[in-house]
Protein backbone atom coordinates (compact mmCIF):
# COMPACT_ATOMS: atom_id res chain seq x y z
CA UNK A 1 0.00 0.00 0.00
CA UNK A 2 1.48 3.31 -0.98
CA UNK A 3 0.77 6.52 1.39
CA UNK A 4 1.54 10.21 0.34
CA UNK A 5 1.69 13.19 3.17
CA UNK A 6 1.45 16.41 1.57
CA UNK A 7 2.28 19.14 3.99
CA UNK A 8 5.92 20.91 4.61
CA UNK A 9 9.36 19.73 4.82
CA UNK A 10 10.22 16.92 6.89
CA UNK A 11 13.12 15.47 9.00
CA UNK A 12 13.86 12.18 8.01
CA UNK A 13 16.56 11.66 11.22
CA UNK A 14 13.43 12.72 13.28
CA UNK A 15 11.19 9.92 11.59
CA UNK A 16 13.81 7.75 11.98
CA UNK A 17 13.53 7.83 15.43
CA UNK A 18 9.66 6.50 15.22
CA UNK A 19 9.81 2.31 15.49
CA UNK A 20 7.07 1.30 13.34
CA UNK A 21 8.51 -2.02 11.20
CA UNK A 22 5.07 -1.79 9.21
CA UNK A 23 6.31 1.99 7.42
CA UNK A 24 9.04 1.45 4.70
CA UNK A 25 10.12 4.98 4.23
CA UNK A 26 10.45 6.36 0.62
CA UNK A 27 12.22 9.32 1.25
CA UNK A 28 11.08 13.32 0.76
CA UNK A 29 9.75 14.56 -2.02
CA UNK A 30 10.21 18.56 -3.05
CA UNK A 31 7.91 20.45 -5.57
CA UNK A 32 10.22 22.81 -7.00
CA UNK A 33 9.87 24.53 -10.74
CA UNK A 34 6.67 22.54 -11.60
CA UNK A 35 8.54 18.95 -10.84
CA UNK A 36 8.65 16.57 -7.71
CA UNK A 37 11.58 15.45 -7.10
CA UNK A 38 13.40 13.22 -4.10
CA UNK A 39 15.71 15.90 -1.79
CA UNK A 40 18.93 14.91 -0.76
CA UNK A 41 18.73 16.47 2.64
CA UNK A 42 15.62 16.67 4.99
CA UNK A 43 14.63 19.50 7.12
CA UNK A 44 16.28 20.24 10.69
CA UNK A 45 14.41 20.39 14.10
CA UNK A 46 10.85 18.94 14.24
CA UNK A 47 8.53 20.75 11.75
CA UNK A 48 4.97 20.59 11.20
CA UNK A 49 5.56 18.15 8.64
CA UNK A 50 7.76 16.03 10.50
CA UNK A 51 4.95 16.02 13.72
CA UNK A 52 2.27 14.92 11.17
CA UNK A 53 4.47 12.47 9.74
CA UNK A 54 5.38 11.06 13.13
CA UNK A 55 1.40 11.17 13.99
CA UNK A 56 1.18 8.78 11.53
CA UNK A 57 3.88 6.16 11.95
CA UNK A 58 2.81 6.21 15.18
CA UNK A 59 -1.15 5.70 14.71
CA UNK A 60 -0.75 3.04 11.27
CA UNK A 61 -0.89 -0.76 12.09
CA UNK A 62 -0.81 -1.75 8.30
CA UNK A 63 2.57 -2.10 6.08
CA UNK A 64 2.78 0.80 3.72
CA UNK A 65 4.83 2.73 1.84
CA UNK A 66 5.31 6.53 2.89
CA UNK A 67 6.11 9.13 0.51
CA UNK A 68 6.29 12.66 1.96
CA UNK A 69 5.80 15.70 -0.46
CA UNK A 70 6.33 19.03 0.75
CA UNK A 71 4.71 21.89 -1.17
CA UNK A 72 5.19 24.37 1.99
CA UNK A 73 7.98 26.87 1.68
CA UNK A 74 10.27 26.42 4.87
CA UNK A 75 10.06 29.09 7.04
CA UNK A 76 6.67 30.82 6.09
CA UNK A 77 4.78 27.75 5.85
CA UNK A 78 2.78 28.87 2.54
CA UNK A 79 2.69 27.61 -0.76
CA UNK A 80 0.47 28.15 -3.85
CA UNK A 81 -1.83 26.17 -6.24
CA UNK A 82 0.05 25.55 -8.67
CA UNK A 83 2.78 23.28 -6.34
CA UNK A 84 -0.23 21.75 -4.72
CA UNK A 85 -1.81 20.51 -8.07
CA UNK A 86 1.73 19.19 -9.09
CA UNK A 87 1.81 17.06 -5.72
CA UNK A 88 -1.29 15.86 -7.05
CA UNK A 89 -0.42 14.96 -10.02
CA UNK A 90 2.38 12.89 -8.45
CA UNK A 91 0.59 11.09 -6.47
CA UNK A 92 -2.26 9.75 -9.98
CA UNK A 93 1.05 8.85 -11.84
CA UNK A 94 2.67 7.16 -8.54
CA UNK A 95 -0.50 5.27 -7.88
CA UNK A 96 -1.14 6.34 -4.42
CA UNK A 97 -3.69 4.20 -2.29
CA UNK A 98 -4.32 7.42 0.31
CA UNK A 99 -3.58 10.91 -0.26
CA UNK A 100 -3.48 13.02 3.33
CA UNK A 101 -3.02 16.50 2.44
CA UNK A 102 -2.72 18.99 5.90
CA UNK A 103 -2.81 21.44 3.36
CA UNK A 104 -5.40 23.48 1.43
CA UNK A 105 -6.95 26.92 0.53
CA UNK A 106 -10.15 28.82 1.27
CA UNK A 107 -9.86 30.81 -2.13
CA UNK A 108 -13.52 29.27 -4.24
CA UNK A 109 -11.21 30.04 -7.76
CA UNK A 110 -8.20 27.85 -6.22
CA UNK A 111 -10.97 25.25 -5.44
CA UNK A 112 -12.00 25.46 -9.70
CA UNK A 113 -8.57 24.46 -10.27
CA UNK A 114 -7.87 21.70 -7.50
CA UNK A 115 -11.50 19.98 -8.21
CA UNK A 116 -10.16 18.48 -12.17
CA UNK A 117 -7.14 16.77 -10.09
CA UNK A 118 -8.73 16.05 -7.15
CA UNK A 119 -11.53 13.76 -9.13
CA UNK A 120 -8.39 12.59 -11.49
CA UNK A 121 -6.81 11.18 -8.28
CA UNK A 122 -9.90 9.67 -6.29
CA UNK A 123 -11.01 7.94 -10.02
CA UNK A 124 -7.81 6.46 -10.13
CA UNK A 125 -8.48 4.34 -6.92
CA UNK A 126 -6.71 6.89 -4.19
CA UNK A 127 -8.84 8.09 -1.28
CA UNK A 128 -8.03 11.35 -0.33
CA UNK A 129 -7.91 12.86 4.14
CA UNK A 130 -7.86 16.88 4.15
CA UNK A 131 -7.62 18.88 6.91
CA UNK A 132 -10.17 22.13 7.04
CA UNK A 133 -8.46 25.74 8.14
CA UNK A 134 -7.88 25.89 11.75
CA UNK A 135 -10.02 29.35 11.21
CA UNK A 136 -13.27 27.11 10.57
CA UNK A 137 -13.79 28.60 7.20
CA UNK A 138 -14.78 26.29 4.18
CA UNK A 139 -11.73 25.02 2.64
CA UNK A 140 -10.81 23.27 -0.55
CA UNK A 141 -9.84 20.09 -0.78
CA UNK A 142 -11.33 19.04 2.49
CA UNK A 143 -14.99 20.57 1.30
CA UNK A 144 -15.08 18.43 -1.93
CA UNK A 145 -17.36 15.26 -2.48
CA UNK A 146 -14.38 13.11 -3.36
CA UNK A 147 -12.47 14.07 0.37
CA UNK A 148 -12.67 13.48 3.53
CA UNK A 149 -12.83 16.30 5.21
CA UNK A 150 -11.13 16.34 8.59
CA UNK A 151 -11.32 18.97 11.93
CA UNK A 152 -9.93 18.30 15.32
CA UNK A 153 -13.32 17.45 17.73
CA UNK A 154 -12.90 20.53 19.93
CA UNK A 155 -15.55 22.30 21.61
CA UNK A 156 -15.32 25.46 19.41
CA UNK A 157 -15.45 23.26 15.87
CA UNK A 158 -18.55 21.70 17.47
CA UNK A 159 -20.18 25.06 17.29
CA UNK A 160 -19.52 25.90 13.38
CA UNK A 161 -20.73 24.66 10.30
CA UNK A 162 -18.80 22.08 8.75
CA UNK A 163 -19.56 18.61 6.15
CA UNK A 164 -16.28 17.19 7.81
CA UNK A 165 -15.63 14.14 10.53
CA UNK A 166 -14.55 15.07 13.94
CA UNK A 167 -12.11 13.60 15.62
CA UNK A 168 -10.57 13.32 18.61
CA UNK A 169 -7.09 12.56 18.38
CA UNK A 170 -4.83 11.15 20.61
CA UNK A 171 -2.25 13.61 22.30
CA UNK A 172 1.35 12.76 22.11
CA UNK A 173 4.53 14.35 22.84
CA UNK A 174 7.05 14.17 20.01
CA UNK A 175 10.95 15.22 21.32
CA UNK A 176 13.83 15.48 19.19
CA UNK A 177 17.61 16.85 20.71
CA UNK A 178 15.95 19.42 22.79
CA UNK A 179 12.96 19.98 20.82
CA UNK A 180 9.63 19.29 22.31
CA UNK A 181 5.84 19.19 20.31
CA UNK A 182 2.69 18.13 21.82
CA UNK A 183 -0.21 17.27 18.93
CA UNK A 184 -4.18 17.93 19.32
CA UNK A 185 -6.10 20.60 18.97
CA UNK A 186 -5.34 21.57 15.04
CA UNK A 187 -7.09 20.13 12.17
CA UNK A 188 -3.95 19.83 10.24
CA UNK A 189 -2.97 16.83 13.08
CA UNK A 190 -6.15 15.50 13.13
CA UNK A 191 -5.41 14.54 9.32
CA UNK A 192 -2.57 12.12 9.53
CA UNK A 193 -4.30 10.50 12.01
CA UNK A 194 -7.35 9.85 10.28
CA UNK A 195 -5.08 8.39 7.23
CA UNK A 196 -3.95 5.92 9.44
CA UNK A 197 -7.11 4.61 10.09
CA UNK A 198 -7.77 5.02 6.19
CA UNK A 199 -5.12 2.13 5.46
CA UNK A 200 -6.57 -0.41 7.92
CA UNK A 201 -10.11 -0.01 5.89
CA UNK A 202 -8.10 -0.66 2.30
CA UNK A 203 -5.72 -3.09 3.82
CA UNK A 204 -9.23 -5.03 5.24
CA UNK A 205 -10.60 -4.59 1.68
CA UNK A 206 -12.66 -1.61 2.22
CA UNK A 207 -11.89 0.71 -0.63
CA UNK A 208 -14.73 3.26 -1.27
CA UNK A 209 -14.74 6.72 0.04
CA UNK A 210 -18.30 6.80 1.15
CA UNK A 211 -17.93 3.61 2.95
CA UNK A 212 -14.83 4.09 4.91
CA UNK A 213 -16.19 7.53 5.42
CA UNK A 214 -19.09 5.32 7.08
CA UNK A 215 -16.85 3.25 9.21
CA UNK A 216 -14.75 6.68 10.29
CA UNK A 217 -18.05 7.41 11.84
CA UNK A 218 -18.31 4.22 13.96
CA UNK A 219 -15.26 5.09 15.80
CA UNK A 220 -15.23 6.37 19.37
CA UNK A 221 -13.39 9.07 18.80
CA UNK A 222 -15.37 10.35 16.07
CA UNK A 223 -18.51 12.13 15.29
CA UNK A 224 -20.75 13.93 13.02
CA UNK A 225 -20.75 17.93 13.27
CA UNK A 226 -24.10 18.78 15.46
CA UNK A 227 -27.24 20.65 13.95
CA UNK A 228 -25.53 24.03 13.90
CA UNK A 229 -27.79 27.30 14.00
CA UNK A 230 -26.42 30.20 11.93
CA UNK A 231 -25.46 32.67 13.21
CA UNK A 232 -24.66 37.00 12.60
CA UNK A 233 -23.70 37.61 9.54
CA UNK A 234 -19.97 39.22 8.78
CA UNK A 235 -19.96 39.82 5.24
CA UNK A 236 -22.41 41.67 3.21
CA UNK A 237 -25.25 40.40 1.02
CA UNK A 238 -26.68 40.91 -2.58
CA UNK A 239 -30.21 39.23 -2.81
CA UNK A 240 -30.51 37.87 -6.70
CA UNK A 241 -34.28 37.55 -6.87
CA UNK A 242 -34.15 35.64 -10.18
CA UNK A 243 -36.17 32.67 -11.52
CA UNK A 244 -34.92 31.94 -14.50
CA UNK A 245 -31.15 30.31 -14.21
CA UNK A 246 -29.41 31.48 -17.53
CA UNK A 247 -30.36 34.94 -17.04
CA UNK A 248 -29.32 34.41 -12.95
CA UNK A 249 -25.76 32.83 -14.29
CA UNK A 250 -25.52 35.94 -16.50
CA UNK A 251 -26.16 38.61 -13.57
CA UNK A 252 -24.03 36.30 -11.21
CA UNK A 253 -21.09 36.63 -13.83
CA UNK A 254 -21.46 40.45 -14.31
CA UNK A 255 -21.76 41.22 -10.92
CA UNK A 256 -18.66 39.10 -9.51
CA UNK A 257 -16.61 39.86 -12.38
CA UNK A 258 -17.30 43.63 -12.01
CA UNK A 259 -16.00 42.97 -8.18
CA UNK A 260 -13.38 41.78 -9.09
CA UNK A 261 -11.30 44.38 -11.28
CA UNK A 262 -12.27 46.50 -8.05
CA UNK A 263 -10.22 43.74 -5.95
CA UNK A 264 -13.35 42.51 -3.66
CA UNK A 265 -13.23 38.81 -4.40
CA UNK A 266 -17.32 37.44 -4.03
CA UNK A 267 -19.18 34.12 -3.70
CA UNK A 268 -22.35 33.60 -4.93
CA UNK A 269 -25.04 30.68 -3.09
CA UNK A 270 -27.80 29.34 -4.87
CA UNK A 271 -30.19 26.78 -4.01
CA UNK A 272 -31.05 25.65 -7.62
CA UNK A 273 -27.87 26.16 -9.27
CA UNK A 274 -25.00 23.30 -9.14
CA UNK A 275 -21.58 23.63 -7.29
CA UNK A 276 -19.07 25.68 -10.07
CA UNK A 277 -16.22 26.39 -8.27
CA UNK A 278 -14.17 28.29 -10.88
CA UNK A 279 -17.71 30.85 -11.48
CA UNK A 280 -17.39 31.17 -7.70
CA UNK A 281 -20.57 29.61 -7.33
CA UNK A 282 -21.56 27.07 -4.79
CA UNK A 283 -24.88 24.92 -4.08
CA UNK A 284 -26.38 25.20 -0.92
CA UNK A 285 -27.53 21.75 -0.69
CA UNK A 286 -23.76 20.58 -0.82
CA UNK A 287 -22.59 22.06 2.19
CA UNK A 288 -23.60 23.41 5.79
CA UNK A 289 -25.57 19.94 5.88
CA UNK A 290 -25.73 20.28 10.09
CA UNK A 291 -27.75 23.51 9.89
CA UNK A 292 -31.35 23.91 10.90
CA UNK A 293 -33.50 24.77 8.61
CA UNK A 294 -32.85 26.68 4.97
CA UNK A 295 -32.12 30.12 6.32
CA UNK A 296 -29.55 28.45 9.06
CA UNK A 297 -28.00 26.73 6.49
CA UNK A 298 -27.94 29.70 4.14
CA UNK A 299 -26.64 32.12 6.99
CA UNK A 300 -23.87 29.45 8.05
CA UNK A 301 -22.22 28.81 4.48
CA UNK A 302 -22.51 32.71 4.29
CA UNK A 303 -19.99 32.90 7.43
CA UNK A 304 -17.81 29.60 6.03
CA UNK A 305 -16.68 31.02 2.65
CA UNK A 306 -13.69 33.67 2.88
CA UNK A 307 -15.14 36.51 0.19
CA UNK A 308 -15.72 40.01 0.65
CA UNK A 309 -19.51 39.53 0.19
CA UNK A 310 -21.91 36.84 -0.79
CA UNK A 311 -24.44 36.58 -3.79
CA UNK A 312 -27.88 34.29 -2.80
CA UNK A 313 -29.57 32.82 -5.50
CA UNK A 314 -33.05 31.93 -4.08
CA UNK A 315 -35.00 30.68 -7.06
CA UNK A 316 -36.45 27.71 -5.73
CA UNK A 317 -37.17 28.21 -1.66
CA UNK A 318 -39.59 30.30 0.16
CA UNK A 319 -37.35 32.80 2.17
CA UNK A 320 -39.25 34.45 4.69
CA UNK A 321 -38.96 38.05 5.38
CA UNK A 322 -36.32 37.06 8.09
CA UNK A 323 -34.29 35.48 5.64
CA UNK A 324 -34.64 38.97 3.52
CA UNK A 325 -33.98 41.50 5.70
CA UNK A 326 -30.75 40.00 6.06
CA UNK A 327 -29.47 41.08 2.61
CA UNK A 328 -28.19 44.56 1.78
CA UNK A 329 -28.86 45.13 -1.71
CA UNK A 330 -31.54 43.47 -4.23
CA UNK A 331 -31.05 42.89 -7.55
CA UNK A 332 -34.76 41.67 -9.20
CA UNK A 333 -36.43 41.36 -12.70
CA UNK A 334 -39.71 40.98 -10.50
CA UNK A 335 -39.63 44.98 -8.91
CA UNK A 336 -43.59 44.81 -8.70
CA UNK A 337 -42.77 41.51 -6.09
CA UNK A 338 -40.53 44.52 -4.01
CA UNK A 339 -43.12 47.11 -3.56
CA UNK A 340 -43.36 48.30 0.60
CA UNK A 341 -39.28 46.97 0.56
CA UNK A 342 -38.80 51.26 1.12
CA UNK A 343 -35.52 50.78 3.05
CA UNK A 344 -33.74 48.10 0.36
CA UNK A 345 -31.46 49.21 -2.13
CA UNK A 346 -33.42 47.47 -5.20
CA UNK A 347 -31.80 46.98 -9.00
CA UNK A 348 -33.75 45.56 -11.95
CA UNK A 349 -30.96 46.35 -14.45
CA UNK A 350 -27.30 45.98 -14.35
CA UNK A 351 -25.57 48.79 -16.36
CA UNK A 352 -22.38 50.40 -15.34
CA UNK A 353 -23.69 53.32 -13.11
CA UNK A 354 -25.85 50.47 -11.10
CA UNK A 355 -22.59 48.30 -10.27
CA UNK A 356 -20.77 51.41 -9.34
CA UNK A 357 -23.84 52.47 -7.01
CA UNK A 358 -24.06 48.74 -5.59
CA UNK A 359 -20.21 48.96 -4.90
CA UNK A 360 -20.51 52.10 -3.25
CA UNK A 361 -23.10 51.09 -1.34
CA UNK A 362 -21.51 48.12 0.32
CA UNK A 363 -18.56 50.06 0.61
Amino acid sequence: MRAALIDGAVNLKFMESIQNPNVRMQGAYTVRDGKVTKESASAEGITHASVCAGIFLSEVQVPCELWCICVLKEHSLQGDIASLLTALDFCRKQRMDVVSLSVGTTCIRDGGKLEPKIRELADSGAIIVAAESNRRMLTFPAAMDQVIGVREDTLSNRRDFSNAILYRSRKRVFTYKGQSVVTGVYNSYAAPAVTAEVCGYLSGGITGTEQIRQRLKRLRNVREGGSVRGGTLDKPVIFLDIRENEKAVLCMEKILDYFEQHEYEGVCISDTLRTDYAAGRLSIWQFAQGARGFKNRLISLTRAVNADFVIWHVAGQKTGRLCLREADLVVTDRTEQWRGWKKKKIFNTLDGEALDRMRVYLE
